[in-house]
């Protein structure tokens, strides 16, 4: 498959500065279209950080900007990060057990973990917690959003603390048993890693963490598209503890799933583009041609799909080709479920919904009768809002690379 010089010169530059290794450029690059691209995929202090070690050619003026733009925007972001850390020691004073989540835990897998930034932070907690925890994030200023009838985590949020999803499981059941088939990620074995400033993040095993890893960028994979950085952050996951990880039993869990050449094609555009050493990881043998596919994907959608807003639709047109007959049936529990759970009256239902009737009893009645014109209302969106229309080119070019990796089943 053709791939575009500006999709190689970018896959250099990212994978240079990710694993450290000599930059290796024999052409101009087009350096918009190389900025375009890397912002669009969540890359660009990584991809800046190699662009300064090179002989690329910026003018003066423009290398300043984007300069003290890359390093504002670093010390935002460690600042944020500092602020995540004290809400985190605030949770664990109050002997709740807090297990972090990708982001800052996968920064120091790169060879510079200053410039693998995070857009957010997953903090993951015991459900009897839950109650406990949100209600010290927000007297901690952050304000708790109201969480969806079927979703797991809770968004709190805060301008010095930026978004922190607060799970009280790993996936939403409906995610574990549509494509993990309710395969357990356990809190077992939890180690730490050091932040920038030296904090210690509690995270999952090197086992869990992979499925954790590996669960993730499959179920962005499916819906609208994976990032450049998704991918990266597990194939360095893999070559770090390739000595700690069951790499057959983790594909045949992966062969069970239909994903295991879905895996060993993310490892092959490790191999052929971003040139890991074949040590690095395990044995395997990958076919070029998909690996090409499934990278072309993964850049023109950017970071999970959003650089292609028309792949909006992509994983209902997904789950059609994968349930076939049964996929009415599908949308029609999983409707009924969805609108039990979240026009359920119970109290709470209405706390986790309306913030303000936990915080202040007396405005109960008040949040009953919100509830109800919640209920109407989204009722009538449903009825009458007039569903985005589909581009079936991309999406029938997605269906051919799920067919391609053996996700989907020709008809």
């Amino acid at each position: 498959m053709f791939m575009k010089q500006s999709y190689l010169d970018l896959i250099e530059l990212f994978s240079s500065a990710s694993l450290g290794r000599e930059l290796s450029l024999n052409n101009d690059v087009n350096l918009v279209e190389i900025f375009e691209l890397a912002n669009n995929a969540n890359i660009w202090p990584i991809v800046f950080s190699a662009i300064k070690q090179s002989k690329i050619k910026i003018e003066k003026d423009t290398f300043s900007v984007l300069d003290k733009t890359v390093k504002f925007n670093i010390a935002s972001y460690n600042a944020r990060c500092q602020n995540v850390h004290k809400v985190i020691e605030k949770l664990e004073d109050e002997n709740i057990n807090v297990i972090v989540l990708k982001g800052e835990t996968f920064s120091f897998l790169y060879h510079d973990k200053m410039f693998r930034t995070s857009s957010d932070t997953d903090l993951l907690i015991d459900a009897k917690d839950e109650n406990k925890a949100t209600k010290i994030m927000a007297d901690l200023g952050l304000e708790i959003e109201k969480k969806s009838a079927v979703s797991h985590h809770t968004r709190c949020n805060s301008k010095k603390c930026g978004l922190i999803e607060l799970h009280t499981d790993i996936y939403e059941d409906y995610i574990d048993s549509l494509y993990f088939n309710n395969f357990k990620i356990t809190k077992d074995n939890l180690i730490y890693v050091e932040a920038n400033d030296g904090f210690k993040l509690k995270t999952l095993s090197p086992t869990d963490g992979l499925y954790f890893n590996t669960f993730h960028f499959i179920k962005h994979f499916l819906s609208k598209g994976c990032g450049l950085k998704q991918l990266m952050d597990l194939i360095l996951y893999i070559s770090h503890y390739k000595n700690e990880i069951d790499f057959d039993s983790y594909i045949n869990e992966m062969k069970k799933l239909n994903f295991d050449t879905l895996i060993i094609t993310a490892l092959g555009i490790g191999i052929k583009y971003f040139k890991f050493d074949k040590s690095d990881l395990f044995e395997i043998s990958y076919d070029d041609k998909k690996v090409d596919s499934m990278l072309n994907d993964i850049i023109e959608g950017g970071a999970f799909g959003n650089g292609e807003k028309e792949r909006k639709g992509f994983n209902d047109e997904f789950l059609k080709h994968k349930l076939k007959d049964d996929y009415i049936s599908y949308k029609m529990k999983f409707n009924k479920n969805f609108f039990k759970k979240s026009a359920s009256f119970k109290l709470s239902n209405i706390y986790s919904k309306y913030q303000y009737a936990k915080k202040n009893k007396l405005l109960i009645p008040i949040a009953y009768i919100h509830h109800i014109w919640y209920i109407v209302s989204k009722s009538f969106k449903r009825i009458f809002t007039k569903k985005e229309e589909i581009n079936f080119e991309i999406t029938e070019k997605r269906i051919h690379l799920m067919e391609e990796l053996n996700i989907l089943k020709k008809d």
